[in-house]
């Protein structure tokens, strides 16, 4: 006997059962997420400086050369930053109840400061991270020198003995010297003839020739070369991949090479990479700055920006002007995870196109002008730094010791006379979040007007 169903009736079971199915991996989606976290959190609480630690699983990690009894396998495995060269997580799979979670602790070098600190690192589903810092281990032929630069007539600062194992950061360009790592903080040159070179020494960076322990040193995985996928969230609960930066509560300020591009960090960062399209900064708390080809660019909390990948995954050009970021880019990040409480924050407004309070930097963007009859002015920029207070409506801003008005929105202009009796008006054009145009108007008292182009670029936002 045939038996026919109803088409409709078909077609609503069927409905039934499709959304029986997506219900249930949206259920599954937030509990992996808690569990995940939550393991994570248990396992990786006792975290210490310069370490790595194996959240949740699935983690893959490839140790530096020469370094042996390397386990890093399952929830809890802890290994040192120094000892891994590369590390791959897995993007969320709900069936398969897996998500890569892991947590770094990394001790940077502060920005000015030789005495370094830790940053913590939270990295979360599809993320591989290849450590920028690669280290080789050569041990030493015979006695011999370590001297403070790569040359024959630099100071001799110690001494290396037959048998000895060396760590190695880095080369000159034709191998014929090798910095050496004395300690955390501190390298040495030796010469490769006093050591048994090995193919991985050709791995290592080409290191400048004036370094020395005066100059800024990257710590392991304070530079590295990272991508991640995007947009991979498979529930509202669930972040899309990526890493979360927290630098030390305080002045802090963390300068690490990300795709080769210098970001200095005193903030809580949200960071994602794509090779062939863009690597997005996301800024929670503090302020960052990003640099590419000698463009800056500096992001305030509720803002993001994005530099060019080149198939490579490396920064291709400058950064973009900073805007308000995507709230949904944000809104599942487990902050909670980090060392420091931090709220994420509202994308933040450029409705009143005002400037924001702080600290910002003054150029003339000429060093001279000509009046009409000859006369060469110079101008000069001896004290850049300024401080500009915005009031709460945004209608006017206080900036050494003037006060200028909104003209129109985004625009604002003061008059003044200075000591000398020169008549000063300037006016200041809103140009982006961290960049203000201005151009001044001076009529000086022995008859030359001249008008004169000039910059703000913002360099800490007040309260940060």
């Amino acid at each position: 006997m045939r038996v026919r169903l109803n088409k409709k009736l078909l077609i609503l079971l069927l409905l039934a059962v499709y959304t029986t199915i997506l219900q249930a991996q949206d259920d599954d989606c937030p509990a992996l997420v808690e569990e995940a976290l939550d393991l994570a959190d248990n396992v990786c609480e006792t975290t210490g400086t310069s370490e790595l630690c194996y959240g949740h699983f699935v983690l893959e990690a490839e140790p530096q050369v020469g370094i042996e009894d390397f386990q890093f396998q399952e929830p809890g495995d802890i290994e040192p930053v120094t000892d891994v060269r590369s590390l791959r997580l897995s993007a969320m799979d709900t069936d398969a109840s897996i998500w890569g979670v892991a947590v770094m602790r990394v001790r940077a070098v502060l920005t000015g400061q030789f005495d370094p600190e830790d940053v913590t690192f939270l990295l979360f589903g599809d993320v591989v991270v290849d450590n920028g810092v690669i280290l080789a281990e050569v041990s030493a032929l015979r006695d011999g020198n370590i001297r403070q630069t790569p040359s024959t007539a630099s100071a001799v600062i110690g001494a290396v003995a037959a048998e000895d194992v060396l760590i190695a950061d880095g080369r000159t360009a034709d191998s014929a010297w090798l910095r050496i790592r004395l300690d955390d903080e501190h390298t040495a040159w030796v010469s490769s003839s006093l050591v048994e070179v090995t193919e991985a020494v050709e791995t290592l960076a080409v290191a400048d020739s004036t370094t020395n322990e005066e100059d800024l040193l990257y710590g392991a995985m304070q530079a590295f070369y990272f991508r991640s996928g995007k947009d991979d969230a498979p529930c509202s609960q669930a972040p899309n991949s990526g890493m979360l930066i927290q630098t030390p509560e305080g002045d802090a300020e963390v300068t690490l090479l990300m795709n080769e591009a210098n970001i200095q960090l005193r903030a809580t960062a949200y960071v994602q990479a794509d090779p062939g399209e863009d690597m997005t900064v996301y800024v929670l708390d503090g302020e960052a700055t990003v640099e590419v080809d000698g463009v800056e660019r500096t992001l305030i909390p509720g803002t993001s920006l994005t530099v060019p990948l080149d198939e490579d995954g490396l920064a291709a050009g400058p950064p973009t002007e900073p805007e308000p970021y995507d709230q949904t880019q944000v809104q599942a990040l487990p902050v909670e995870m980090l060392s420091r409480p931090v709220e994420v924050p509202e994308p933040v407004s450029q409705a009143t196109n005002a400037p924001v309070s702080g600290e910002w930097n003054f150029n003339w963007l000429v060093q001279e002008a000509e009046c009409p009859d000859g006369q060469v002015v110079t101008f000069s920029t001896e004290n850049p730094l300024t401080t500009i207070q915005v009031d709460a409506s945004g209608t006017s801003f206080n900036m050494l010791l003037t006060r200028y008005t909104r003209d129109v929105s985004g625009v604002y202009r003061t008059v003044f006379t200075d000591v000398n009796g020169n008549l000063h008006t300037y006016s200041v054009t809103f140009a982006a979040i961290d960049r203000l145009s201005g151009q001044a108007q001076i009529d000086y008292v022995f008859g030359c007007s001249l008008t004169v182009p000039f910059e703000l670029r913002l360099i800490r936002p007040a309260g940060s």
